[in-house]
C-alpha cells in the first residue's frame, strides 16, 4: 500500500520542479493572469494524464515545453471561436493599475515599459506558431534544435517561423509606432 503515493509524490515533485518554468512561459504567451493560472493547471493535467507514456526519448523539459505550447494553441482556437465580451471593469482596473505604476516611474522606466507592453501585445496578437517560436528563442533563449523537439518541426521550419514572426512582429510594431514617431525608431532599432 506504501507505493501507490509513490506516482503521486513524483507527480508533486515535477510540480513543485516545473511550476515556475510552466507559469513564466505561459505569462509570455498569454497576457491574462487568470488565464495563466487556468492554462498551467492545463498543463499539469495533461503532465499528470501523460506521464505513463513519457518514453523519455527528448529530455522532460522539452517535452512539457511541447505541452505549454499545445495548450496555448489550443487555447487560441478556442479563444478564437468565439466571440469576447466587452468589460469596462477590465479596462477601468487596467487603466487604474498603470495610471498607479506610471506614477512611481521615471519617464525611461515609462518608456521602456510602453515598449515592452506594445511588443507584448503585438507578440500575443500573432498566431500560435509564431509565438510559440519567438517565445522561446528570445525570451527562453532555446536553441533552433530544441524548439525544434520541443513544437515536434523540422530546424529548418523553426527557422521560417522565426523569420517570419520577425518580420509580422515588425510590421506590427511600425504600424503601432506610425502613431508616435519618436517610437518609429526604436522599434526600428530593436527589430532589425
Amino acid at each position: 500500500m506504501a507505493d501507490r503515493g509513490k506516482p503521486l509524490d513524483d507527480f508533486n515533485q515535477i510540480i513543485r520542479s516545473h511550476q515556475g518554468t510552466v507559469f513564466r512561459m505561459l505569462g509570455k504567451m498569454v497576457r491574462d493572469p487568470q488565464r495563466v493560472e487556468d492554462l498551467a493547471q492545463e498543463v499539469f493535467l495533461r503532465v499528470f494524464r501523460g506521464l505513463a507514456h513519457f518514453r523519455g526519448q527528448a529530455e522532460f523539459t522539452t517535452w512539457l515545453y511541447r505541452i505549454v505550447t499545445n495548450v496555448v494553441a489550443d487555447d487560441y482556437r478556442k479563444i478564437r471561436s468565439r466571440p469576447t465580451p466587452l468589460s469596462l471593469d477590465d479596462e477601468e482596473t487596467n487603466l487604474a493599475e498603470r495610471v498607479a505604476d506610471q506614477a512611481e516611474a521615471t519617464p525611461v522606466t515609462i518608456e521602456r515599459r510602453e515598449m515592452a507592453e506594445r511588443v507584448h501585445n503585438a507578440l500575443y496578437d500573432m498566431p500560435p506558431p509564431f509565438r510559440a517560436v519567438l517565445t522561446l528563442f528570445y525570451m527562453e533563449e532555446k536553441p533552433y534544435n530544441e524548439i525544434a523537439d520541443i513544437l515536434s518541426l523540422p530546424v529548418g521550419t523553426v527557422k521560417t517561423y522565426l523569420h517570419r514572426g520577425r518580420k509580422a512582429l515588425r510590421e506590427k510594431m511600425l504600424n503601432l509606432s506610425e502613431e508616435e514617431p519618436s517610437l518609429r525608431k526604436r522599434a526600428e532599432k530593436t527589430l532589425s
